[in-house]
């Protein structure tokens, strides 16, 4: 408890000696979420700790504190407020001109490239696409692309030499594109905004022109928003308010107050005088329009197509505005919340993101089935909104207007012209759909998939594996400089379990090397002898890379004994029973001891050097024909050497006239055990 609240502090102490800086707080909203009764004790400290070193920073703007979320209710109000968090800025989907300008992006390395006609019809179909989503549909279109030229490298996992410029896009790559796709806005909850199908379009393609020149009367704000004027900076727009103002401020009275720095008093107005406002500005409604409790209401008889297709239709020419939808699922959907809650939320949201849209399809049956509290809410916060705040009502209704109950029909009221009556489609719209059904769709043959083509796919040449990369001599230096680091670890931890086992009193008869003056025919049995101090010799000239060279040897020790010493005598059955000792005790130590991961690592470079065809400095230093003698060759040229070095040593100590008595050695320092005489007679 407490370091969260010290790891902020040193933060924000960093960022006031690297000033000027940024601290950036992404997903804030888990780091302050709102303080409550519910909350953990734990959060309100950190809370409390992000405020006050907030309010901490100087007012030189030399430390800037930004925040990201996509959840602006879970973050606490006191962070929202002047002196901490002073602009929000609020990051919709993009509209169509966005999704145009995206598309052009991530399609201007096409060659050729896309058509302009093309990029605009893309762009109004990817309603509710975000920019990885648009990035996606690019994406994907290619590899469709790619199946449909080449779909015979999905049938095998080997890789093939493709001609890229063959790979050409068409048109219904980007629509099956589209129908892989889900937005990552439509995947928690679907968007109510949606054109017309193609289908549709001839039956209702004139209400729904009706129903936009009623909304653009009663919500101008929708006539701004599909016009493709680039909205202006807040300088420009400052500057164009004040060309387009009614007022003339030439002649407007002061701010300041003057008089006191007068050295004589001027006669004071008379408060009789009627004074204008200092805050009276108007502005022109074509600029800045403005709309008197808008509301719109699409009523109808059942299956007029309100509700599936020009409500949805409506909000698809509405996309630039926030749509915020209340309907039963909405109110009864989340259990932790009453319906009166959850209607307060809506509308709290609906406010905060001006201009917006509350969508409430299906208000009649809405009507009926809330609680009598429910409705009370509702009216209450449908009247707490200011007469001129751009918050549009849309509602749809599968009853006519007349059939409505008396409180819905007080909401939309017709003499208003906020209530739209959809009515069945004309006779020339019937013609012109069942023109387009018949003599267009119908009389088009069905696609068939030829099988031609697919029995003659063409044999792709398969792809060449591409050369391994040649490192660089530095990299190399690195490369072996690390590796000899691992090695070296590898060779400290081999001397340790050497030492010791040889130190071990069961295993002396292991330690060195095999007496042939005593056993002449050990090496006509053992080809290839082993001890425990040939094992240190070969740690020390760096002959064992893995742990798995080093108990090779040691199972060699082992299986010398067991061939040599054969099961028949008490003395041979102890050292065999020594020999397995020792190697269950070198594996035991390794298993117990020994690092998985180090142990991986040792075999990587094993295989690494193999494959450079890499040698050790002692495998260099050597004669090359040392290492091509047979072991047992190499061990009667050692027993020679050493029988020679004997020979020397006794002659010096004759000419020094030294007299020592001959210590003698045990048998089993000698590496055997002499057979008694008694087993020997007895057999």
């Amino acid at each position: 408890v407490g370091e969260s609240e010290r790891q902020l502090r040193l933060l924000f102490d960093q960022a006031y000696l690297m000033r000027p800086s940024i601290i950036f707080f992404d997903e804030i909203d888990g780091l302050a979420p709102v303080r409550s009764s519910r909350q953990d004790q734990i959060h309100s400290s950190i809370v409390s700790t992000l405020l006050a070193l907030m309010d901490g920073l100087d007012n030189r703007g030399e430390i800037v504190v930004i925040g990201a979320t996509n959840r602006l209710d879970s973050i606490d109000p006191a962070l929202r407020r002047p002196g901490r968090f002073d602009r929000e800025f609020l990051f919709n989907l993009p509209d169509r001109k966005a999704r145009k300008h995206i598309l052009k992006i991530h399609t201007r390395d096409w060659n050729p490239k896309l058509k302009d006609t093309f990029v605009e019809e893309l762009a109004d179909k990817c309603v509710g696409y975000c920019g990885a989503d648009i990035k996606a549909l690019c994406t994907e279109a290619a590899l469709v692309a790619l199946r449909r030229r080449y779909p015979q490298i999905y049938t095998s996992s080997q890789k093939f030499q493709l001609d890229v410029t063959s790979i050409v896009l068409g048109s219904q790559d980007f629509y099956y594109a589209m129908r892989n796709i889900v937005p990552a806005s439509q995947r928690a909850l679907i968007s109510p905004g949606r054109a017309l199908s193609s289908v549709i379009r001839p039956l209702l393609e004139s209400t729904l022109a009706d129903v936009l020149v009623c909304l653009h009367r009663v919500f101008p704000h929708a006539e701004l928003s599909q016009g493709d004027r680039r909205e202006a900076d807040l300088v420009s727009q400052l500057l164009e308010d004040d060309a387009y103002s009614d007022d003339d401020n030439d002649g407007a009275p002061s701010i300041f107050d003057t008089q006191s720095h007068l050295g004589s008093p001027k006669k004071q107005p008379s408060s009789a005088t009627t004074q204008k406002p200092f805050l009276h500005f108007t502005m022109s409604a074509y600029h800045q329009p403005t709309s008197y409790q808008p509301r719109l209401l699409l009523a109808g008889d059942r299956g007029s197509g309100q509700t599936a297709h020009l409500a949805p239709a409506l909000l698809h020419c509405l996309e630039k505005f926030t749509v915020h939808r209340l309907d039963l699922p909405t109110l009864y959907s989340v259990s932790a919340k009453t319906p009166e809650e959850s209607c307060a939320q809506v509308f709290r949201e609906a406010r905060r993101s001006v201009p917006s849209v509350v969508y409430m399809p299906h208000i009649s049956e809405w009507w009926e089935a809330i609680s009598d509290t429910v409705r009370s809410t509702f009216l209450t916060l449908l009247q707490d909104i200011p007469s001129f705040c751009p918050v549009l009502i849309l509602a749809t209704s599968e009853t006519t207007y007349r059939e409505l109950p008396d409180e819905v029909r007080c909401i939309f009221r017709s003499t208003y012209g906020e209530v739209v009556n959809v009515k069945r489609p004309s006779e020339e719209d019937r013609r012109k759909f069942f023109i387009d059904l018949i003599l267009v769709q119908a009389a088009r043959p069905p696609a068939r998939r030829k099988k031609a083509a697919l029995e003659t796919l063409e044999e792709l040449v398969p792809a060449e594996p591409p050369p391994p990369r040649q490192l660089s001599q530095e990299e190399q230096k690195r490369l072996e400089d690390q590796e000899e680091d691992t090695l070296r670890e590898l060779r400290l931890f081999l001397r340790d379990v050497t030492k010791r086992l040889a130190t071990d009193k069961r295993f002396n008869i292991f330690s060195k090397p095999v007496d042939i003056e005593e056993v002449s025919d050990y090496l006509e049995v053992i080809r290839q002898p082993m001890d425990l101090s040939t094992i240190m010799t070969r740690i020390d000239t760096h002959k064992y890379l893995t742990v798995k060279d080093f108990l090779g040897d040691v199972d060699l020790i082992c299986s010398n004994a067991l061939e040599y010493n054969p099961d028949k005598d008490p003395g041979d059955k102890i050292i065999r029973h020594r020999a397995c000792t020792l190697k269950d005790t070198a594996h035991a130590m390794f298993a117990a001891e020994l690092d998985p991961e180090f142990n991986r690592m040792c075999e990587e470079i094993k295989e690494s050097r193999r494959k450079r065809g890499f040698q050790t400095t002692a495998q260099q230093t050597n004669p090359p024909g040392a290492a091509s003698r047979r072991p047992g060759v190499a061990a009667e040229e050692a027993s020679r050497s050493i029988q020679g070095n004997g020979t020397q040593a006794l002659s010096s100590k004759c000419n020094n006239h030294i007299k020592r008595k001959a210590r003698r050695r045990p048998s089993w320092g000698r590496g055997i055990i002499r057979k008694k005489k008694s087993y020997l007679k007895k057999e």
